[in-house]
């Protein structure tokens, strides 16, 4: 706080030599001004952000850069209708809560098959529900019980039996080094 009111001070006093100058020294003093401008504000940023976050945010910019695309790899479709849904979770979020996803990609199935690059996604820790909305009605249609109709998945190729598994059962790492998922459907018998 005292370094915020020494620079506006530092400031106001400029400002004020700034005027009383001829024009060439004003043209020199306003291009000091600016220049101190920046430094300080610089300076004030950084003193009041710890020393991890700055260096976190430093590492986080570098390694977007340098980010290898997570391949991911949809097999045993039975149709080309309809699009793939993968919803992404985290370890934040209520695996595999439909309504609690981290993130949703939809793709439009070839050759009964999807095969994509994720470009968008952080290295991390994550878990991944999918299912081939057939019909394209934007949610997995289900019996009376409440087993999928629609073919269906999860990462790890995880085959759940009277439950549905837990983000543990499925989870996986995205890195530089691991940056490819296969996942083959389950429930793949056109009705």
């Amino acid at each position: 706080m005292k370094k915020i009111i020494y620079t506006t001070s530092y400031l106001l006093l400029l400002t004020v030599a700034i005027t009383s100058c001829n024009t060439n020294n004003t043209t020199k003093m306003k291009d000091m001004t600016e220049n101190t401008v920046e430094d300080s504000t610089t300076n004030i940023q950084n003193d009041s952000i710890p020393a991890d976050t700055t260096t976190a945010t430093k590492t986080d910019t570098t390694e977007k850069a340098t980010i290898v695309p997570l391949r991911l790899m949809v097999d045993k479709l039975v149709t080309n209708e309809g699009e793939v849904e993968i919803g992404v979770y985290t370890p934040k979020n209520k695996f595999p809560d439909e309504k609690d996803k981290f993130k949703v990609y939809r793709f439009k199935p070839e050759n009964l098959k999807v095969d994509v690059e994720i470009k968008d996604l952080p290295y991390g820790e994550y878990a991944f529900a999918i299912y081939h909305d057939e019909n394209n009605n934007g949610k997995i249609d289900k019996n009376l019980v409440g087993i999928p109709k629609e073919p269906y998945a999860f990462s790890n190729n995880y085959k759940p039996t009277i439950k549905a598994p837990s983000f543990k059962d499925c989870n996986f790492t995205y890195s530089k080094e691991s940056n490819e998922v296969k996942i083959s459907l389950l429930n793949t018998s056109k009705k």
